[in-house]
């Protein structure tokens, strides 16, 4: 995996907020997302079932600089969740 650069990283910081995400729709719309936020699990993962829906309470980065979900008290990484965003 790729490690983000310094400017890289200052850069999405200014962007970051442990309460929202942005989120590049289906109709290529870009929508901000505040927490908390509904997801939907893929495949099952701890204490989550398959297809199981969730809120996200907050967003976080580790220390390898991958973004993660607060889900019932639990980290997890978001490739294991579909985003749900109503579209209007």
């Amino acid at each position: 995996m790729k490690k983000m650069k310094e400017e890289e990283i200052i850069s999405f910081k200014q962007y970051y907020s442990p309460n929202r995400i942005l989120v590049v729709t289906s109709t290529n719309k870009l929508v901000e997302l505040h927490c908390p936020f509904l997801v939907k699990a893929k495949k099952s993962i701890r204490k989550i079932s398959s297809g199981q829906l969730a809120l996200v309470e907050e967003t976080g980065i580790t220390k390898k600089e991958d973004y993660v979900f607060l889900i019932e008290g639990q980290w997890y990484y978001p490739k294991y969740f579909s985003i749900l965003v109503r579209q209007e």
